[in-house]
């Protein structure tokens, strides 16, 4: 599962200082590209969408 973190959360907690981060909205966007392009190259489309389903419960 994806930790999602507050902007508060980041500036309390040191450790995170130094982690870099990115927007839900750009991972998703990625995401999508690499399932496409795994489906085009002969990946079970259903089992795909299966395991996407899966992370956002």
């Amino acid at each position: 599962m994806i930790r999602q973190y507050k902007l508060r959360e980041i500036n309390r907690a040191p450790e995170l200082h130094k982690e870099v981060f990115v927007l839900a909205a750009d991972f998703r966007e990625l995401l999508e590209k690499v399932i496409i392009t795994a489906i085009e190259a002969g990946a079970d489309k259903d089992e795909l969408k299966g395991l996407i389903s899966d992370e956002e419960d």
